[in-house]
């Protein structure tokens, strides 16, 4: 309760515990309401009667339930990436040399973000270059067109 974690579990028997605190929290924090400022019936039956039921010691009054909320220092990248591919495909499509997509890639206002993305997963920019120069080949040769 006091140490500030996050829950970290990989697997049902480590997530089994907090799963009626989890349960509680979500449904204290996020109220249905059936018209304004009044709390819908059945919502707060829910709230106050329900229990989840699992083989574990429930750690719901032991521990307290927060959400985190991303911040910019908790970028996962997830948009570079899902980016990075749908420019591959674009560029395939449109028949783009590597060079001249990675070129335009460098000229675009996000690059440093691209950039910096890459290099924490250890990629420079040499390495990313033949990285979607791949992609590129892989594009066209596995499937004989842009698709």
């Amino acid at each position: 309760m006091d140490t500030g974690a996050m829950i970290d579990s990989r697997t049902y028997r480590d997530l089994a515990p907090h799963l009626d605190g989890l349960f509680q929290y979500g449904l204290e924090s996020f109220r249905l309401c059936s018209s304004k400022g009044v709390f819908d019936a059945f919502w707060t039956l829910l709230r106050q009667d329900t229990k989840v039921s699992v083989p574990a010691v429930s750690l719901a009054g032991r521990t307290h339930y927060k959400r985190h909320y991303k911040t910019s220092q908790g970028f996962s990248g997830k948009n570079v990436d899902l980016f990075i591919g749908n420019f591959i495909s674009l560029v395939a499509r449109e028949r783009v040399g590597a060079k001249k997509a990675f070129a335009s890639l460098r000229n675009w206002e996000c690059w440093p973000v691209i950039r910096d993305h890459y290099a924490h997963k250890g990629m420079d920019e040499r390495a990313l270059y033949k990285r979607i120069k791949q992609l590129l080949e892989e594009r066209v040769v596995r499937w004989g067109r842009a698709v």
